[in-house]
């Protein structure tokens, strides 16, 4: 994110409102820096008066689109989720605060809200409801893109047993070959590690955006886990090659953290036995 700061503080040492033009790609870089590090952490906590993300928040709601006004709330309702800037004594609240009290986010993004929000007010603790609400809204609105999303949050803080996480990881990897969805065949999926294998390769051959790209990072970091307290070390130490080139492709620092570790502890486990 280094260098995409340096060049948003380039763009609004002159930026004017016939600039505008400037904020489709502020907002995918934007999105992309989330999708990297989770945050945007590096542009809220080095600056001691207004941070480059509060002039780059009111210059949108200033001068962009209905829609852009709603991707940047979006962005920033996440992040005060991601930073816990939500606790009482921090000095960013007042700011995140707007974006949690706007009321003007598009439709299609307000199953996504509502998503953020719950994170925000149970702090993490999402009922299986609550959780199962969102899956039906976000199917209903035919974005699958979300009920990923969704799941991968609930593979994360649910204490779900092994047969559970098996089948949402299956479901998630099966939405991004582009197979068409069942909403009931969310706790039915049971792929056989070859069928695993042979979906993750058909994936990485075909033309990967960069958000089809995070989310099989993200899914593959989850197999990973699984495979490793399965003590399928051979498994675990083929799928981490996928996935640490896949994360250093998009920069998922995390991804190749994840990958290198799993791969470590698995070649050791099986020259120990």
């Amino acid at each position: 994110m280094g260098k995409e700061k340096i060049f948003l503080k380039d763009i609004f040492k002159q930026i004017l409102p016939v600039h505008k033009f400037y904020i489709v790609d502020i907002l995918e870089i934007l999105n992309n820096c989330v999708i990297q590090n989770g945050n945007l952490k590096i542009l809220i906590n080095d600056e001691k008066g207004q941070t480059l993300l509060e002039i780059i928040y009111d210059y949108i709601l200033a001068n962009g689109t209905d829609q852009e006004k709603s991707d940047i709330n979006l962005i920033n309702l996440r992040n005060l989720w991601s930073l816990s800037l939500y606790k009482p004594k921090n000095g960013h609240l007042e700011f995140f605060n707007k974006s949690f009290n706007f009321n003007k986010y598009q439709n299609k993004d307000q199953v996504r809200v509502q998503f953020y929000k719950l994170l925000i007010e149970t702090r993490g603790k999402i009922s299986e409801k609550q959780y199962n609400e969102l899956i039906n809204c976000a199917f209903n609105n035919d974005d699958f893109q979300l009920v990923g999303e969704i799941l991968r949050d609930i593979v994360l803080r649910v204490s779900l047993n092994q047969k559970q996480k098996k089948s949402n990881l299956d479901f998630c990897l099966s939405l991004e070959t582009g197979e068409i969805p069942n909403r009931n065949g969310i706790n039915s999926n049971n792929l056989e590690d070859f069928d695993v294998k042979t979906k993750i390769t058909s994936i990485l051959s075909s033309k990967l955006d960069f958000t089809k790209a995070s989310n099989l990072s993200y899914i593959l970091s989850r197999y990973l886990e699984f495979y490793t307290s399965k003590q399928n070390y051979e498994t675990v130490i083929v799928f981490s090659d996928f996935a640490k080139n896949i994360a250093v492709q998009i920069g998922d620092r995390i991804g190749v953290y994840n990958a290198n570790k799993y791969a470590g502890y698995s070649h050791y486990c099986i020259r120990k036995s």
